[in-house]
């Protein structure tokens, strides 16, 4: 469950609860077994109230819509037959009531309180799927503001200067084949929206620093103000460290050098998002005084961020979006990379475009990389970097994570069990290995510099050398219990004193996780920091968390003033998104579970440098790899069909 109940909603669905309506019956024992929530109880109530909606197909389709809004999903998918309702009991106590999703268009389309794509009401019904109208409005609008994007022809660099700079930045030696991050160079530079996707390793950065070098100097004085942003501080702070690093790298002309961006944000704070919930700062009315924004981790996007994203985009300005398709989606509503890269395995360019990549390129793209039949807007616009520049594709991580990604069961079983792969290791659960003694003995082995290193520098970096990454937060394999076997490890090896029992859960080389943004701070969600100790005048100790700055510097913030924060030995997979570490562990539960997919153990093993380890039954891998998380959306639809 998503924890959504208010207080205001506990009271409606009260209300109805004690109600004596029969349409609300069945929501009432959905409610009570868990299968939705408070909030969208209540929302089938409001209906019932205002709109007079009695009838019980409906007001279930209500809650239901709301109920997958939390699961992620943009809409209710009618032809989903997982969404058949268990209803023997209810069939009886309302006559007539029919049980599967699929027909429950004939009652949705009577109703009052469900309109049509030009109609306000709650509920708006597109084909056969089901919106909550607020994600309606932010699946058309971003749809729009996407068509626009591709439909727009901006400034183009002369093409003998383009191709110049191109082999400046990305060398002339392309006798291997197609160099598919010059081609992602020429995309950004002929189009408005360039949406460059890749796996770990594969150069986005590289290449999006490179674009950017590429567009100063192809375009002088039109490219004066860049955005760099990410969903997370995090991530941000890794942009802007790779942005640094480039900057330092390229010889710019002075006319142009002012220009390259050394600062990243996150989007929120670029937007200016309120936590209150009111209008961002900058939106179509005042949009962003940017030429180009460039937002890196865009799968960690969900649809209404990405839709006050294109609404604060100015009429000019040209938007580059990377990230891995095949990664976890957003935690909130939708899968917007995901959408926009539709269901390409690989690019598809029409015969103009491609004509003008091998001209500028001076190279030929192979016939699979032309488009060959109807497609959608955003067939100029994709590019897919393949090559990985960290992990060997003939074995080890490279090999496990592609097995992973194409659903190859059989394969992901045999490389995890070759013993000959030191860089991959499977450990299963009735091995005789107890999964705490297995936690302990990492713990002793890659965070004693988290406790022991003087340097304040040198435990931040502890933090990137070995991370618990779990698929779930609750019971025995989830996050807040290995948080805790952690801790217990450190204890009772000595890493933590035993006299900070006194200020626990305070003390030195706590790693925490920051839950909420603090501007005031400059501390943002998902940012990472070391607990540090200090004496005090008064001869107690003063606790403070250690942050890493993009400039490499470290800077301290007293533990009064954070925003909310939780120990970080494990963390979610979601919550791993855009880092990276030299070994994980990986901890799946042991019975099945919604969350796991192909996805999640595809975004686990690569957040991996040198080696990950693997503690899960062979079913669960087998389970976990066969299955796709699929976002109900009516987006890829809109942009390809």
């Amino acid at each position: 469950m998503c924890g959504r109940h208010l207080t205001l909603s506990r009271t409606w669905a009260i209300t109805y609860w004690n109600s004596g309506d029969y349409s609300m019956q069945y929501l009432k024992s959905m409610l009570e077994s868990g299968v939705i929530e408070y909030l969208d109880y209540a929302f089938a109530g409001l209906l019932a109230r205002r709109f007079g909606e009695s009838s019980p197909e409906v007001l279930t389709a209500a809650a239901l819509t709301s109920q997958v809004t939390c699961q992620g999903h943009v809409c209710l998918d009618l032809d989903d037959p997982g969404y058949q309702l268990p209803d023997a009991d209810f069939e009886h106590s309302v006559p007539g009531f029919m049980c599967e999703c699929q027909r429950l268009k004939r009652c949705l389309e009577k109703s009052v309180a469900v309109g049509y794509e030009d109609e306000y009401k709650p509920l708006i019904i597109s084909g056969n799927r089901l919106y909550l109208n607020r994600y309606f409005n932010y699946e058309i609008k971003v749809a729009q503001h996407v068509e626009r994007l591709c439909s727009e022809h901006p400034d183009e660099p002369d093409p003998d200067r383009l191709a110049h700079l191109l082999g400046r930045y990305f060398g002339n030696h392309d006798k291997q084949g197609v160099n598919w991050s010059k081609v992602a160079a020429v995309t950004a530079a002929l189009k408005k929206l360039c949406i460059v996707s890749g796996g770990p390793g594969t150069g986005k950065t590289y290449t999006a620093a490179r674009i950017v070098a590429v567009l100063l100097e192809g375009l002088p004085g039109k490219m004066q103000r860049i955005l760099l942003a990410a969903p997370t501080g995090k991530a941000a702070a890794r942009l802007e460290e790779s942005f640094k690093e480039a900057g330092d790298e390229f010889k710019l002309p002075a006319s142009v050098k002012d220009a390259f961006p050394s600062r990243a944000s996150t989007i929120h704070r670029m937007l200016g998002i309120r936590a209150n919930g009111e209008r961002p700062r900058f939106n179509a009315s005042n949009p962003l005084p940017a030429d180009l924004v460039l937002v890196d981790e865009s799968s960690m996007i969900d649809l209404a961020l990405m839709h006050c994203l294109l609404e604060a985009l100015a009429p000019d300005a040209r938007l580059i979006l990377l990230g891995d398709k095949d990664q976890l989606a957003s935690v909130e509503a939708g899968s917007v990379l995901g959408d926009l890269c539709g269901k390409a395995t690989r690019v598809s360019f029409s015969s103009e475009f491609a004509h003008k990549i091998e001209k500028i390129c001076s190279f030929k793209l192979p016939r699979q990389f032309l488009e060959t039949g109807p497609g959608g807007c955003l067939n100029d616009h994709l590019v897919f970097l393949t090559k990985s520049h960290r992990f060997d594709p003939s074995g080890g991580i490279g090999a496990l994570a592609k097995g992973i990604n194409a659903g190859r069961s059989d394969d992901v079983i045999r490389m995890l069990s070759d013993s000959g792969q030191s860089s991959v290791r499977w450990i299963k659960p009735g091995s005789g290995l107890v999964l705490k003694n297995l936690v302990q003995n990492y713990v002793l082995e890659n965070y004693d510099l988290l406790f022991s290193a003087e340097n304040r520098l040198r435990r931040l970096q502890a933090l990137e050398r070995f991370k618990i990454l779990c698929a779930v937060r609750p019971g025995p394999f989830g996050v807040e219990s290995l948080n805790k076997t952690a801790e217990a490890a450190a204890l009772k090896t000595g890493l933590i004193e035993s006299r900070y029992l006194d200020t626990w859960p305070w003390y030195p080389g706590r790693p925490v996780l920051i839950l909420r943004n603090d501007y005031r701070q400059q501390l943002f969600n998902g940012d990472t920091g070391v607990t540090v100790a200090q004496q005090n005048q008064n001869g107690g100790t003063d606790f403070s968390v250690a942050f890493s700055t993009a400039e490499g510097n470290v800077r301290q913030i007293p533990v009064s003033r954070l925003p909310d924060l939780v120990t970080v030995f494990a963390a979610t997979v979601h919550r791993s998104q855009g880092s990276e570490y030299d070994k994980v562990l990986i901890v799946l539960p042991d019975r099945d579970n919604p969350i796991l997919s192909r996805e999640l153990l595809y975004t686990a093993v690569t957040r991996a440098r040198e080696q990950v380890v693997i503690w899960a039954d062979e079913k669960i891998v087998l389970n976990a790899v066969q299955k796709r998380l699929r976002r109900a959306s009516g987006l890829e639809r809109r942009l390809w069909h």
